[in-house]
């Protein structure tokens, strides 16, 4: 986010004005800046691990949402 010059808390969140003109003769105050990531290779087995991760959250969040109707029917 850019901010005025002297007034960057964050500077892993924030650029001071000036800064964010250096990149970008059209910015504003309040706008954002963006620089792209390098990419990261996670290889097969850490793709493959990151897939069951983000399943098993799936499917604890059904669990969950199925207990908690099943409450709901039992003391309506």
């Amino acid at each position: 986010m850019v901010v005025e010059d002297g007034a960057v808390e964050d500077p892993a969140r924030q650029i001071s004005l000036s800064d964010a003109a250096k990149i970008d003769a059209d910015i504003q105050l309040g706008g954002y800046s963006e620089k792209p990531l390098e990419p990261i290779e996670f290889g097969r087995i850490g793709a493959q691990a990151a897939k069951q991760v983000i399943f098993q959250k799936i499917r604890d969040a059904e669990r969950e949402q199925t207990l908690n109707d099943f409450l709901k029917e039992k003391i309506i």
